[in-house]
């Protein structure tokens, strides 16, 4: 796990050699143990290294044995031994044993067309001599980030956006990304909260040389339900849970300590059983609590723990928000609203004390169908045949007059009631049923003097988009779970994971996003993963193997933290201060919100939220 940043001078100039050292510099804490460099004319590469496997050799940049190739990568590649023993056979020479060198030897054979091998989680750039060509990917479920600015004579790339921000670019807000951070809490690829910074998506590589930029898809989840056509179910439980099972067991290769997060739910303890079946010896488990009950899932890890045999070490975090706020947000160098990051930001944390690496049970939820909107999905669509009479008069207006409750809101009907019609309303607008926290309308009324000129901007909306561009002939369900495969994981999940663990140079294993996994389990029948009104059924089986039963039938809960008490409570001052007291809002608009919260009989506590990050990173610009 590394950081990689680079530049390509389109005009022949030289590069600035101390550019390039102060963005390497800028992602010091994605890789503390080591920094490398390529500067040859108009190009530029930079690296920084977290030492997880071959610790003595595996420097980067790596080279070709002719130097024509020059190559950076940030991530793992978890086949590689047996690439490297294909390799060798055919007559490469290798001068580390590192996973990444099997990438550079497989573009000297096919190009491009190397992608195609690789299993694993990486962003990379290759600059080939030879061709003039700056050759760059990211994996296929955009597990790592890369950032690039490209004005025709310059590209500018970088695992963080922190990296680019050292080369001297000129920057404005994006308001569609803006407009897409107030309603989604994240900003979706391409788009960054810069115009002129954007992300690679996942699945995508690119090439810049003499002829200009062009991005190229080269993988995309298949849609093949004929795949499982005539399968048992008890085969298919066979099938799919040797499959995990592999996929843990490919992401236990490390030369330094290795361990796992254990949250005590489903997702998390069938990977740490997997492991201790795989790697043998007592596995490293970490887990954080909370004060507040509802939001508290530390007993049952410790129940898994114990079941399991752990070597677990749990700690209840005292979040001292008015120090760790800011600087932990700035970790992502642009508005990022999932409030989960704080609870990520310090089990990471405290799992580093241990570990160098661990597995993590991400992807679980979108892959085998846990999220609750996929049943209000399913329900959203029968609850839009009710007479609209009895929708809009009566049924709305009740479940708007609940009060707010404080607490986990999964054990809270009206904050279930409250999202269930908010989903419900979206698809008969034909739009993703996902929770928006800012409707359209209301963003630019939040800003005083239209200070970013939403009012009169026509807004394209990315994730609409792409919900009409959803493949034909997939149920509700199915359909919401592509989506967030390619929206939701990669650029809020992901993002909050990889951020929050590289701030302390750990780098996290996600088995469940294993795109052989993907392949498979996206193309079954949706009553393997939604049956009756049961989610993730098929893991639920698989797990049952391991798990003692209250663990495989307990209630999903998320990682999430007690926003609404805390604004009425720790967060209140530096609310007043931050968003009340700036300029940046309209203190009408703001103050309504803040007053309808505090009366507490309105949950406003996202809204707060975003309002709060965002005036927090317009303070660093």
């Amino acid at each position: 796990m590394c950081g990689i940043c680079g530049i390509y001078l389109a005009d022949g100039d030289r590069a600035d050699p101390l550019i390039l050292k102060a963005m390497t510099s800028a992602l010091r804490h994605r890789g503390p143990d080591d920094e490398g460099f390529f500067l040859e004319a108009n190009v530029g590469l930079g690296h920084r290294r977290l030492s997880i496997l071959d610790l003595a050799t595996g420097r980067q940049p790596l080279f070709s044995e002719d130097r024509r190739l020059a190559f950076v990568l940030n991530g793992e590649i978890y086949n590689y031994a047996e690439l490297r023993r294909g390799l060798i056979a055919r007559g490469h020479a290798f001068s580390t044993a590192s996973d990444s060198e099997v990438v550079l030897h497989l573009y000297e054979e096919k190009g491009e067309d190397c992608l195609a091998d690789l299993r694993g989680m990486f962003a990379f750039a290759l600059w080939d001599a030879g061709r003039r060509e700056l050759f760059f990917a990211r994996d296929r479920l955009g597990k790592k980030p890369f950032y690039y600015y490209w004005d025709e004579q310059q590209f500018v790339f970088g695992s963080e956006i922190k990296s680019l921000l050292k080369a001297g670019l000129q920057l404005r807000i994006d308001p569609d990304a803006l407009m897409d951070f107030f309603q989604y809490q994240y900003i979706p690829s391409p788009r960054s909260i810069y115009r002129e910074i954007r992300k690679l998506p996942p699945g995508h590589y690119g090439i810049v040389g003499p002829a200009g930029l062009t991005l190229k898809r080269y993988w995309d989840v298949p849609v093949d339900p004929s795949r499982w056509e005539g399968r048992s179910p008890a085969s298919v439980e066979e099938d799919i849970g040797s499959e995990v099972r592999e996929c843990v067991r490919m992401r236990l290769a490390s030369d330094v300590p290795l361990g796992a997060f254990l949250s005590g739910g489903l997702d998390s303890s069938l990977i740490v059983a997997l492991m201790k079946g795989e790697a043998g010896g007592r596995v490293k488990t970490f887990s954080i609590g909370f004060p507040e009950a509802s939001y508290d899932e530390s007993a049952w890890a410790a129940k898994v723990a114990e079941t399991l045999g752990t070597d677990h070490r749990a700690r209840q975090v005292d979040y001292r928000l008015e120090d760790s706020l800011r600087p932990l947000l700035l970790q992502f160098d642009e508005p990022f609203g999932d409030s989960s990051a704080l609870p990520t930001f310090h089990l990471s944390r405290f799992a580093k004390e241990g570990v160098t690496v661990a597995l993590s049970g991400d992807g679980g939820d979108e892959l085998f169908g846990g999220y609750r909107r996929y049943l209000a999905a399913r329900w959203g669509r029968r609850y839009l045949k009710v007479p609209a009479f009895l929708r809009e008069g009566l049924i709305a207006p009740a479940v708007a007059a609940l009060p707010a409750r404080p607490g986990y809101y999964g054990r809270r009907p009206s904050k279930k009631a409250k999202i269930f019609l908010e989903a419900a309303s979206r698809i008969r607008a034909g739009k993703p049923p996902l929770p928006c926290v800012f409707a359209p309308e209301e963003i630019a009324a939040l800003f005083r003097d239209d200070l970013f000129g939403l009012g009169g901007h026509r807004y394209e909306d990315i994730l609409d988009e792409e919900w009409r561009k959803t493949p034909p002939g997939l149920d509700d369900q199915t359909r919401l779970m592509w989506f967030d495969l390619h929206h939701y994981l990669p650029d809020d999940i992901l993002v909050k994971v990889d951020r929050m663990s590289m701030a302390h140079a750990l780098e996290v294993r996600c088995p469940y996003l294993d795109h052989v996994l993907v392949e498979r389990v996206f193309n079954l029948p949706l009553s393997f993963k939604i049956h009756g009104g049961e989610t993730k059924y098929l893991l639920k089986r698989i797990a049952r193997r391991y798990l003692p039963p209250d663990v495989v039938r307990r209630k999903k809960q998320g990682f999430m933290v007690p926003l609404e008490t805390w604004f009425r409570k720790e967060l209140r001052s530096l609310w007043e201060d931050e968003v009340l007291g700036s300029s940046l809002y309209d203190p009408e608009a703001v103050g309504r919100i803040w007053r309808e919260h505090a009366s507490g009989r309105f949950d406003h506590a996202a809204k707060l939220w975003l309002l709060l990050v965002f005036a927090l990173f317009k303070r660093t610009i």
